[in-house]
């Protein structure tokens, strides 16, 4: 008995310091994929073509990794995680429509569902319900939604973001509210909390898992650029991961991502300019309306020759002269950076909805 424990092999027979080792290997893998997605988004910014390129090089990457080693604990979490890069693909396969971002945002979530649904099944996870729920469990998920509004503010604070509609009126939030709860809130805690945390969790461990799909949802939030919108989005990720480890369900952390991006562009752009209550907006947010393009310097329209003599010149004067016209300065238009709750659209021809 004493010879089997101080033996070097588990019962499976592998020796331990390999096994060890392959778990650093592919926690090292991991993290690759994590500094790839990083790196994606980075330049997406400023670079969207080589953001781009990054983005479908990943997800190629993702599927033959999956693939290589299918039903393992590993292949289950790496199959996940393709909805990270694609997101960023089917944001740059949207053609500009000239519609509102809010109909964007659930166009774009339309393809991540289907993609989302279709992985929830083939690995056989459940979707939002626990196993049972009660009087209890639900008093908890409304708690927990009731989190949302506080985040929503707090996250306000630091963004300080123009309001999607330029009137306050129950008509003009309802339908983006819904949109925002569906395309954001369910779909979000659907890909991050249900469908990435849990083979995070199996194949990582309980901790690791959360805080490592909690940094990918924290990192597909680059566009704000903002550093400290990424650590509070980290923060909430993380805080989101434990809800539903404790409470088995999304319900709770949907309604709180919905409400949160409900206050942040819904609720509080409008109070802080109407009641002047918290900082006023200052971030440009649709691009998709016409851009502001800025008057030009002179008059525009061609200049008829102006005659400058008389009709009847004398001899000594019969001068036709013709005036200049006043120089044509072409019309400008200043790149607007925008963010959205699971937005970011680039100020190019390419509208990079970023669903996150």
């Amino acid at each position: 008995m004493f010879s089997r424990l101080s033996s070097d092999t588990n019962q499976s027979g592998v020796s331990l310091p390999r096994k060890w080792l392959g778990e650093q290997q592919s926690l090292l893998i991991l993290l690759f994929y994590l500094l790839l997605i990083t790196i994606g988004e980075l330049l997406t910014i400023s670079y969207p073509f080589w953001g781009l390129l990054v983005h479908v090089a990943l997800l190629v990457a993702l599927l033959l990794h999956a693939g290589f080693r299918w039903e393992t604990k590993e292949s289950r979490l790496i199959l996940t995680l393709v909805l990270a890069p694609m997101v960023r693909i089917v944001s740059f396969g949207l053609p500009p429509m000239g519609l509102n971002l809010i109909y964007y945002i659930f166009i774009a979530s339309l393809p991540l569902f289907v993609a989302t649904f279709m992985i929830l099944n083939l690995l056989q996870i459940r979707w939002v319900w626990p196993k049972r729920m009660n009087i209890k469990q639900v008093f908890i998920q409304l708690l927990i939604a009731g989190t949302g509004c506080i985040l929503g503010v707090m996250e306000y604070y630091i963004l300080r973001p123009q309001p999607l509609y330029e009137t306050f009126s129950l008509v003009n939030i309802l339908l983006p509210g819904a949109i925002l709860f569906l395309s954001t809130g369910l779909l979000e805690e659907l890909v991050f909390r249900r469908m990435m945390q849990e083979p995070a969790i199996n194949y990582l461990g309980i901790h690791t898992g959360i805080w490592y799909i909690a940094a990918i949802f924290a990192v597909l939030h680059i566009g704000y650029a903002s550093v400290l919108d990424v650590v509070f989005v980290m923060s909430v990720g993380v805080m989101f991961g434990y809800f539903v480890l404790w409470t088995d369900s999304i319900i709770g952390v949907t309604l709180a991502h919905g409400l949160t991006n409900s206050f942040l562009f819904l609720i509080m752009p409008f109070v802080a300019i109407e009641y002047g209550i918290g900082p006023q907006p200052s971030l440009p947010l649709n691009p998709i309306d016409p851009i502001p393009i800025e008057e030009p310097i002179g008059n525009p329209e061609i200049l008829e020759p102006v005659l400058t003599t008389p009709l009847n010149p004398t001899p000594t004067s019969s001068t036709l002269s013709i005036e200049e016209p006043s120089p044509i300065v072409p019309a400008t238009i200043t790149p607007i950076p925008t963010a959205t709750p699971t937005a970011y659209i680039m100020p190019n021809s390419h509208h990079n909805v970023q669903l996150i």
